[in-house]
C-alpha cells in the first residue's frame, strides 16, 4: 500500500478486495508515505467473515515517517479476530 502526500487519513475503499486467507496466518501491510502520517486511532484494516466485521486500528506510537516502511501484521487467530461460534469451525476468512 503506498500512501503519497496525505495531511490526513483518508478512505479509500477495499484495498485488498475479497481474498480468502486460511486460518491461522498472517494478514500483512505495508505502508509508507511521503508525509508523516500517525495512524492511532485510526483503523488499518478490518477483517470480515463469519457475518461480523472487526476493525484493527493504530495503536499509541503507530507512526509512519518520511521514507520509512512501517509493516502492520494481524494474525488470523481467533482471540486477536473474532469469536467464533462454537458449532462453525473455521476454514477461511474475507479479508476486506
Amino acid at each position: 500500500v503506498q500512501m503519497n502526500n496525505l495531511t490526513s487519513i483518508v478512505q479509500s475503499g477495499p484495498l485488498l478486495g475479497d481474498h480468502h486467507i486460511s486460518y491461522g496466518l498472517n494478514v500483512t501491510l505495508w505502508i509508507s508515505s511521503s508525509n508523516l502520517l500517525d495512524l492511532y486511532n485510526e483503523t488499518v484494516i478490518s477483517l470480515t467473515g463469519n457475518g461480523k466485521t472487526i476493525y484493527h486500528g493504530g495503536r499509541n506510537g503507530t507512526v509512519v515517517e518520511p521514507g520509512k516502511i512501517l509493516e502492520y501484521v494481524v494474525p488470523l487467530f481467533e482471540s486477536s479476530w473474532i469469536q467464533l461460534d462454537k458449532l462453525q469451525m473455521p476454514t477461511a476468512f474475507d479479508v476486506m
